[in-house]
């Protein structure tokens, strides 16, 4: 059900981080949980932490291939 969980967090984060947020990648299972990569402009990176934790999951921030 973690699974289902990462959905939900997705979504919710998504949202949360608009409009800097571009895409969001979800249910990636690495060493045993889940991530959330959000994909943003290559500009507001600088001002994102490379990790961090939204709902439990941890969050990577990635530079959006646009």
């Amino acid at each position: 059900m973690r699974a289902v969980g990462s959905y939900t967090a997705a979504g919710r984060l998504a949202v949360a981080s608009e409009p800097l947020g571009l895409e969001v990648a979800i249910g990636t299972f690495q060493g045993g949980e889940y991530l959330l990569h959000m994909h943003v402009a290559e500009a507001a990176l600088p001002d994102l932490r490379d990790w961090e934790t939204f709902e439990g999951f941890r969050v990577l921030w990635l530079a959006s291939s646009q």
